[in-house]
Parts: C-alpha cells; sequence; structure tokens
C-alpha cells in the first residue's frame, strides 16, 4: 500500500505513539533547550535564557555545563546571587 492511502491513519498512529514518549527523549531536549538558551543569551535575551536553562536543568539536573551557562545568564540581568548558586 501507498502512504497517501493510509494518511490519515498513520497520523493517527504517529500521533499516538508521541503522546506515549516516542517523541524525542530528555536527553535530546535538554540539549535543544541548552541551544536555544544560548542563542537568547546571543541576542541579549536573558530572562528567556534562563527559562531555557532553568527547562533544560528539569530534564538533565547534573549538567554542570547548563548551571555555568545559567550563571552566565544571571551576571547579565545584574542577579549574581543566583549565578553564584550556580557555580
Amino acid at each position: 500500500m501507498r502512504f497517501s492511502k493510509l494518511g490519515p491513519v498513520v497520523l493517527v498512529i504517529l500521533i499516538g505513539l508521541v503522546q506515549m514518549g516516542w517523541g524525542i527523549s530528555d536527553e535530546e531536549e535538554s540539549f535543544r533547550l541548552y541551544v536555544s538558551g544560548i542563542n537568547n543569551i546571543d541576542e541579549g535575551r536573558f530572562d528567556l535564557a534562563i527559562q531555557d536553562f532553568n527547562d533544560a536543568l528539569e530534564l538533565k539536573s547534573n549538567s554542570a555545563s547548563y548551571c555555568i551557562a545559567r550563571a552566565i545568564a544571571y551576571g547579565k540581568t545584574g542577579k549574581y546571587h543566583l549565578g553564584i548558586d550556580d557555580l
């Protein structure tokens, strides 16, 4: 059978698989959030960067790189005491 004939059925199956956790892993999502945070720092969106790093750390709490990046973002916002806690 051709894929186009199975379109709606396949779509429903794929949506179900994604909802069951067949999507990206926590590791991949945490890295995606980390990269987004770095990009937000580069663009001067420090509060968004902090949120990205917070979300990334919820998925991978033992990442020193994520903590250091968040400390840098906190420093850029003048919240040095929070940045120091990450170091």
